[in-house]
C-alpha cells in the first residue's frame, strides 16, 4: 500500500485531533463522531491520491468491521468502535456508567491515571460510592442524575487508590452507549484550582501577622451575628481590646519583638474564647471579640478570663528578652434598641477609653 503524502499526514493528524474533540461530539454522540470523522477524511479526499484514502482506513482500527456482517450492523459497530477510541483518546478522565444498575460500561486510561489506580481492572472492581468523601454527597449527585436531568455539573473531593485525596469537577451527560441507556462523566482534576481558591480566602479575611480574622471579615461576621440577634434573641457580647504601653514594647525591644507580642497576645485570646466566638485584630495593637448567645455575665466572664490570661503569661522573645504585657478591655452588648451596630462599637470604644484612663489592665463594662 502506498504511503501517505506530507499533506495527507496533517489531514490524519486532523483526524486523530477531531477524535478528541469530545466537546463537539452532540446527541446522539455516535453519529457526531462519524460526521467528524468523514469531514476528515473528505478533505483528505479533496487534498491529495486516491490511495492515501485506504492509509486514513488502515490507520483508523475503528473503521474497520473486522468481520463479515449485515451492513446495517457494520456501521454500527463501526460507530460503537469509534466512539469508544474517541472516548479513549479524550485527554479527560471519562467513565460511562450504566443506569440499568449503575455498573461502569467504560472508562479511560486517563481516569485510571488520575484516580491512581494499579490497573483498570482495580478501578472497574471498585464500587462507584468507595471513592467518595462524602457519602451524603454522593447521595444528592445520584439523585441529581436520577431526575433524567440532562445536564449536571457538581465537584466533590474524591479519594484515590493510593488514599490521596483530589477534588473532582463532573460533568454528566445522559447517552446511549452502546444501545444501553447510560450516563458519561468527564472527570477534570481541580484540585490545583482548590487550593488556591483556599489561598485566596484565607488572605481576604485573615490578618497575615496574627492569623486571626482581619478587620473586614471581622465586621462582617459582627453584621452577621447581630442580624441573628434580631432574627432568634440571644443577646450578642462585643469586646474590644487594646495590649498596655505597646508603644514601649517597639521601641524597648524592637519591631520584630512587638510583633511576636502581637501574635502570642492573639493566640492566648484564641486559647480562652469559644468555638463560636470570633477573634479579629482591628489594626495596630488593638483586638476584638464578638461573642454570641451571651449576657452581661457572660460577656464579662470572658473579657476578664482574656484579661488575666494575657497578664499571667510571659513572652520568651527570639531577642532574648522576657516581656510581659498586659489588656484593657472594653464590654458590652448589641441592644436592639441600638440604631446600627457601630452604636455598639462606640459603647465598647468608650468602655475600653475608660479602662485606659483608669489605670488600664482592667475591664470596663457599659
Amino acid at each position: 500500500m502506498a504511503e501517505p503524502s506530507d499533506e495527507s499526514r496533517k489531514l490524519i493528524a486532523l483526524i486523530r485531533s477531531l477524535r478528541q474533540a469530545l466537546e463537539r461530539i452532540e446527541t446522539p454522540a455516535c453519529d457526531a463522531a462519524a460526521s467528524a470523522l468523514a469531514t476528515a477524511a473528505t478533505e483528505i479526499a479533496a487534498a491529495g491520491p486516491g490511495a492515501d484514502l485506504l492509509v486514513v482506513a488502515d490507520q483508523l482500527p475503528a473503521a474497520r468491521a473486522g468481520r463479515a456482517q449485515d451492513p446495517a450492523e457494520g456501521v454500527l459497530d463501526v460507530r460503537n468502535r469509534q466512539f469508544r477510541d474517541i472516548l479513549s483518546a479524550c485527554p479527560l478522565g471519562v467513565a460511562v456508567i450504566s443506569r440499568r444498575g449503575w455498573k461502569r460500561l467504560f472508562i479511560n486510561h486517563y481516569l485510571v491515571d488520575m484516580f491512581k489506580a494499579p490497573s483498570m481492572e482495580a478501578f472497574q472492581r471498585q464500587d462507584l460510592i468507595d471513592s467518595w468523601v462524602d457519602k451524603a454527597e454522593f447521595a444528592r449527585a445520584a439523585r441529581n442524575i436520577a431526575a433524567d436531568v440532562d445536564h449536571v455539573d457538581f465537584e466533590a473531593m474524591r479519594r484515590c487508590f493510593d488514599g490521596s485525596m483530589i477534588w473532582v469537577l463532573m460533568n454528566s451527560l445522559p447517552i446511549v452507549f452502546e444501545g444501553e441507556p447510560a450516563r458519561v462523566f468527564w472527570h477534570i482534576d481541580i484540585t490545583e484550582r482548590k487550593r488556591m481558591e483556599d489561598e485566596l480566602r484565607l488572605l481576604a479575611t485573615t490578618d497575615v501577622l496574627t492569623g486571626v480574622a482581619n478587620r473586614r471579615h471581622f465586621l462582617a461576621t459582627v453584621d452577621r451575628e447581630v442580624e441573628r440577634q434580631r432574627r432568634y434573641g440571644p443577646p450578642c457580647g462585643l469586646l474590644m481590646l487594646d495590649i498596655d504601653h505597646f508603644k514601649s514594647v517597639n521601641d524597648s525591644f524592637g519591631h520584630a519583638c512587638g510583633d511576636q507580642v502581637l501574635r502570642h497576645v492573639a493566640r492566648l485570646c484564641l486559647e480562652n474564647i469559644r468555638g463560636i466566638d470570633t477573634l479579629g485584630r482591628m489594626g495596630g495593637e488593638e483586638f476584638a471579640v464578638v461573642v454570641p448567645e451571651t449576657d452581661d455575665a457572660g460577656v464579662l466572664r470572658l473579657a476578664e478570663r482574656l484579661r488575666l490570661a494575657v497578664a499571667g503569661s510571659v513572652l520568651d522573645s527570639e531577642t532574648g528578652a522576657s516581656v510581659r504585657v498586659t489588656l484593657s478591655v472594653g464590654a458590652t452588648l448589641h441592644r436592639l434598641h441600638d440604631d446600627a451596630v457601630e452604636v455598639t462599637f462606640a459603647r465598647a470604644d468608650k468602655a475600653l477609653y475608660e479602662a485606659k484612663h483608669a489605670g488600664r489592665n482592667r475591664v470596663i463594662f457599659y
